[in-house]
């Protein structure tokens, strides 16, 4: 149901094909607080993203439909380890799953292991709830 929703945000979106600022403007035209309060925290979310040094578009419904996309999918890493003690692994395991990395394959390599690991990509409008997303798809278009 989730994934249905944000498709339907994001086609939406997509059919919309208006600036952030046409976006506000449609989304905040009633008399709705919630919109409002939706849209900028949308916006509070995109300002967030692009204070992290993240690579993000010039404005808001673009980047909208590029989280929506991302929404779902993984990002991988591989690491080359010396031969470590069962200690010195759990060190290195601990340091990475600190920064989310889930390890889902090792293999000996020689003298060395290799360590696969994925994480869920990262996703700001996965902290707004579905139903304030909803609010934001304009009615009757």
């Amino acid at each position: 149901m989730k994934a249905l929703v944000i498709c339907t945000l994001g086609c939406s979106l997509l059919l919309l094909g208006c600036s952030s600022d046409e976006q506000e403007s449609k989304s905040t035209a009633g008399n709705d607080a919630t919109e409002k309060t939706s849209w900028e925290e949308i916006q509070q979310l995109y300002q967030k993203a692009k204070s992290a040094s993240d690579d993000v578009p010039e404005n808001v419904v673009d980047w909208v439909k590029e989280d929506i996309q991302r929404n779902g999918t993984w990002e991988y890493r591989v690491v080359t380890l010396q031969r470590e003690t069962d200690k010195e692994l759990e060190r290195e395991l601990s340091r990475l799953g600190k920064d989310r990395w889930e390890c889902f394959w090792i293999e000996r390599h020689e003298n060395k292991l290799r360590l696969a690991l994925k994480r869920p990509a990262k996703s700001y409008l996965q902290a707004v709830p579905v139903k304030d997303l909803m609010k934001l798809i304009p009615k009757g278009e």
